[in-house]
């Protein structure tokens, strides 16, 4: 007996996503790209079998079924941890060194600029001044890029944020939330492609690099060249932040993890700054053509520092609550989850896991705690028990994105792509349910 029909659009879409993106079309099932092909069909009023040849010769089309099929999903201050980083390990280097060049910062992708407005937030709250940074971002979707420049957000998106940060830096617009300055002039927007091999000399190299969950949708190869054009992107001794899923692909020498459980923070390799976080200075960008849109950003009024900002002590993560990691039981005291964090730090495992655990004991119903607990088990090296800390964490809460993508990326390091393909899919459903579609 014979198997279904091929459906040679649906081929042929697969083919130019694998070509243009990456895509290895099991990250996300066959499903999500039919429905794409059946959109863009109906778009253009064409039955089937008509499609591929239009895919072949238009490379609008093409960059069209991109818009379709890319997942922009994402909140301001999406998993919190890596901003915590960013803010008590990072920005204190460059806010109390005022010799040192401005901190380059680069988010790709950077789907509808809630990463990127969070990296300027977070470092407006630690005290580093605009003259003091700079933010690139990055995306191949020319419909996310147009939103992020519009600065324009639904509630769904705060779900990561304090509200008294959120009313320091947007505005109601009706029913959603408008950035307003000074973080919507401290974003330059970019439309590349990370597999482009023009983009890293285009861009130059950055001391931060945010490029979390877009790995993990990537076929082998693409992989392969993504890690390669992320090793150029980060100038030696920086910080590549990636997603839950895609800490095993950074094996080798070109990048160590560093010491923050939960933050998926790699320190690119040095010569001269074995395992630094004080990287060199960043390269500026080579202008080349044909490189993508540039949207520079515009002058910076003055910036009204808030009580937190003004401090001249070295913040720490508990110091920057609104940004720090929150647990939704009462019985999970913040203070208490900042000091497993110092610990972690430290290296301290055992200190960090015994204090997790009893963080667990006390709060047996709150996934957060399991998923605290999976990533110092994770950064510890010890996966069997991070998988058993997510799964506990995925039975209380189906919809939990983190412990998912946490699952898909501990599954696939052990070889089996059908499972971690299958997290993936159900972080991604969960993710759109966040977001209401």
């Amino acid at each position: 007996m014979s198997g279904p029909a091929s459906d040679p659009d649906l081929d042929a879409a697969e083919r130019v996503l694998g070509e243009r993106i990456g895509l290895n079309p099991d990250s996300l099932g066959r499903g999500p790209i039919a429905q794409a092909v059946a959109s863009r069909r109906k778009a253009l009023g064409m039955g089937e079998g008509d499609y591929a040849k239009v895919l072949s010769d238009l490379e609008d089309e093409r960059q069209a079924l991109v818009e379709e099929v890319v997942v922009p999903e994402s909140w301001f201050f999406r998993d919190q941890l890596p901003f915590a980083h960013l803010a008590g390990v990072i920005a204190p280097g460059w806010r109390n060194t005022l010799t040192r060049p401005p901190l380059r910062l680069l988010c790709a992708p950077c789907a509808g600029g809630e990463e990127p407005y969070s990296v300027v937030i977070t470092l407006l709250e630690t005290g580093l001044t605009p003259d003091r940074f700079q933010v690139v971002a990055v995306d191949v979707s020319r419909r996310e890029l147009e939103r992020a420049r519009s600065g324009v957000y639904r509630a769904h998106s705060f779900r990561g944020i304090d509200a008294a940060v959120r009313d320091r830096y947007f505005e109601r617009a009706g029913a959603d939330w408008r950035i307003t300055s000074p973080a919507v002039d401290l974003v330059e927007w970019r439309q590349g492609n990370l597999l482009d091999p023009v983009l890293p000399d285009a861009l130059g190299t950055y001391d931060v690099v945010f490029c979390r969950n877009l790995l993990i949708y990537f076929h082998d190869d693409a992989k392969r060249r993504a890690v390669a054009a992320l090793k150029t992107l980060v100038t030696p001794g920086g910080t590549l932040f990636v997603g839950h899923a895609e800490a095993g692909l950074l094996h080798g020498p070109d990048f160590r993890p560093s010491r923050s459980p939960g933050a998926f923070a790699f320190l690119r390799a040095s010569a001269d700054l074995p395992g630094a976080t004080n990287p060199s200075p960043s390269r500026t960008p080579q202008r080349v053509d044909g490189a993508g849109e540039t949207s520079g950003p515009r002058s910076a009024p003055g910036f009204a520092r808030s009580s937190l900002t003004g401090s001249t002590a070295t913040p720490q993560i508990s110091s920057i609550r609104p940004l720090s990691a929150r647990f939704e039981e009462q019985s999970m005291v913040p203070e208490t989850v900042d000091r497993v964090s110092e610990l972690a730090n430290q290296g301290a495992w055992e200190s960090a896991l015994a204090m997790a655990g009893r963080l667990v004991s006390r709060s047996p119903s709150d996934p957060s705690a399991y998923v605290l607990l999976g990533s110092i088990e994770q950064a510890a090296g010890r996966a069997d028990r991070a998988e058993a800390c997510y799964r506990r964490a995925v039975y209380l809460d189906g919809d939990r994105v983190e412990a998912l993508l946490a699952l898909a990326g501990l599954v696939d390091a052990r070889g089996d792509r059908i499972a971690a393909a299958n997290y993936r899919r159900r972080a991604d459903r969960a993710a759109r349910r966040g977001n209401g579609s």
